[in-house]
C-alpha cells in the first residue's frame, strides 16, 4: 500500500510539472497534437499580465540561447521571434555516404496576451555537420538517400528523425512553459 501512494504522488507531482499542450510535425509544418487545425500551442499562465509573461518569456531567450540578441527579435510586450538552430546534433540516417549529423533549425514565435502565451514553431530544415546538405519538410527519397522529412505524398520518410524533432521542440515548450509558471517573486 505505501509503494502505491508513493507512487500516486510521484506521478500527481509529474503531471502537474508537464504541459498537455505539444506539437508534432506534418507535411504542413508543426500541428498541435490535440487540435490538428491549429500551427500553434497556447499556454495557460494565470495570473499573469502580458507583460510579466513577455518579460519572463525575454529571460528565457537569455537563458537558453548563447547569443540570445542574435537569434531573437521582438515587438516590446507584443512578440519575441526566436531564429535558432540546436548545439547539439541528430543522428539520423538520411543519406547512405557522408556524415549523417544534423543540427535542426527552428523558428519559434511567441505572441502574448494576459494569462497566455502563444507558441508557434517552424521547421525550417536540418543542415548537415559536414557540408552545405539540406534535409527540407517536403523532399525524395532517391537510392536510400531523402532530402525531407516528408515525401510529396505525406509519407514520413525516416520515423526517427521526425521523432526527435517533435522531442526537441515539446522540450523548448516545456522549458519555456515552466519558466513562464515560475514565481519570480521569491527573494535572491
Amino acid at each position: 500500500m505505501k509503494r502505491f501512494l508513493v507512487l500516486f504522488i510521484t506521478l500527481a507531482a509529474l503531471s502537474q510539472t508537464t504541459i498537455a499542450q505539444e506539437v508534432e510535425i506534418t507535411p504542413k509544418g508543426f500541428l498541435d497534437k490535440q487540435n490538428t487545425t491549429n500551427n500553434y500551442v497556447v499556454l495557460d499562465v494565470q495570473n499573469s499580465s502580458k507583460e510579466t509573461l513577455y518579460n519572463k518569456a525575454l529571460k528565457f531567450v537569455g537563458k537558453y540561447y548563447n547569443n540570445p540578441k542574435f537569434v531573437s527579435s521582438t515587438i516590446e510586450n507584443d512578440q519575441i521571434v526566436i531564429d535558432g538552430a540546436t548545439s547539439d546534433y541528430i543522428k539520423v540516417i538520411y543519406r547512405l555516404s557522408g556524415s549523417n549529423l544534423w543540427y535542426y533549425h527552428y523558428k519559434m514565435i511567441l505572441d502574448f496576451k494576459d494569462n497566455k502565451v502563444k507558441v508557434s514553431p517552424i521547421f525550417k530544415f536540418l543542415s548537415n555537420s559536414d557540408d552545405d546538405d539540406q534535409i527540407n519538410l517536403i523532399g525524395k527519397k532517391i537510392l536510400g538517400t531523402s532530402t525531407g522529412l516528408f515525401n510529396e505524398k505525406g509519407k514520413i520518410l525516416k520515423e526517427s528523425g521526425n521523432h526527435k524533432i517533435n522531442e526537441i521542440t515539446n522540450d523548448l515548450i516545456q522549458k519555456l512553459y515552466l519558466d513562464l509558471k515560475q514565481d519570480s517573486s521569491s527573494d535572491w
